[in-house]
């Protein structure tokens, strides 16, 4: 089942970019190499096991004290 967010319609709507990613472990990892370079990211994913790997990014990110 997909489920949708209704954050992800509400990044249209203002100067926020939304850059798609089918791996939400990969995802994490792309948001600490933009803010690495950008200074700060985000990213958004559902509740699951995929979510629960994006945790492992993040952890990353948290350790080198990224943004």
């Amino acid at each position: 089942m997909n489920y949708k967010l209704a954050l992800v319609d509400l990044v249209t709507d203002n100067y926020l970019n939304r850059k798609g990613n089918s791996n939400e472990l990969i995802t994490s990892y792309a948001a600490d190499g933009y803010a690495r370079v950008k200074g700060a990211a985000a990213f958004v994913t559902t509740f699951g096991p995929g979510g629960f790997s994006a945790y492992f990014g993040m952890a990353g990110q948290y350790a080198d004290y990224v943004p």
